[in-house]
């Protein structure tokens, strides 16, 4: 009953109800303890309870033999506390702390409710963590097949404006054509324009690979609309000449938060492949 509630919450939440639970029932400093790599982590521990290497070596013990040590056991009792193993799937996943009392460890009808207390602790604790571990996996999918579609997009994109360089290059380097000079200029203008193509997925691309990598930043900023679609067009240039471009956009269209920049991106890359 104790868990029931948080079974299915974060660790935090967990540890803060055992926390409590200890205070309120056995009256006693306590500290509780998780397997982090390969050691334990300090995830709780009451003001009073008095942390030192002494009780480290008694919990650390206690975790690597799961069986109980510190005070009032045979083994490393001049701990100020004593140490129970939290046992799941019969593997050791933390360290319970008590501290010994001066009337001594508790009654049978207290041990019986610590019994009871650390089982259900040691079964919430690994289920928040296999969640935990569900999740990351979960997320390193994500971003294995968002890297996979971004890799399959841009190599998709890539191979148009190369052909067309390549094209444009090949045709000005023939020595078996012979060009007018307005045919000459169309292919530069062609090969310029593809090469500034070439360029806006290169950044596309920098741009994804630095916010994934948490380097650059979202940066939302009330922006004008009419502002970021002039840019993206601005930023086509010669491109747009031959086409009628009607813009329409409501007069009294609130400003909207956005990262100015990586939008001007997403509408060039939109009026582009338009």
């Amino acid at each position: 009953v104790l868990f029931r509630s948080t079974l299915a919450g974060d660790l935090d939440q967990i540890i803060e109800v055992a926390g409590h639970h200890l205070e309120t029932n056995f009256h006693c400093g306590s500290v509780l303890l998780l397997q982090v790599e390969q050691g334990l982590a300090v995830r709780f521990r009451t003001p009073e309870f008095l942390w030192t290497d002494k009780e480290l070596e008694a919990a650390t013990w206690c975790w690597q033999h799961g069986r109980e040590a510190g005070a009032q056991t045979a083994t490393l009792p001049d701990a100020l506390a004593r140490y129970l193993p939290l046992m799941a799937r019969e593997q050791t996943i933390g360290v319970l702390g008590l501290e010994s009392r001066p009337d001594g460890w508790f009654s049978a009808s207290q041990r019986g409710l610590l019994a009871g207390f650390v089982g259900q602790s040691a079964l919430a604790i690994e289920r928040s963590l296999l969640e935990q571990k569900m999740r990351r996996h979960r997320s390193l999918d994500e971003s294995e097949r968002l890297q996979s579609a971004i890799l399959t997009a841009v190599s998709h994109e890539v191979r148009a404006p190369i052909a067309a360089i390549t094209a444009a290059v090949s045709a000005l380097l023939s020595s078996g054509l012979s060009l007018d000079r307005p045919r000459e200029r169309q292919l530069l203008r062609t090969a310029e324009y593809e090469i500034k193509r070439l360029h806006r997925l290169m950044n596309n691309l920098l741009s994804v690979t630095r916010i994934q990598a948490g380097v650059s930043r979202l940066k939302l900023e009330p922006s004008d609309l009419s502002d970021v679609v002039g840019a993206a067009l601005e930023e086509l240039g010669t491109s747009t000449q031959k086409r009628l471009i009607t813009v329409q956009i409501p007069s009294d269209l609130p400003l909207v938060p956005m990262d100015f920049d990586l939008i001007t991106q997403v509408l060039v890359n939109l009026f582009s492949n338009a």
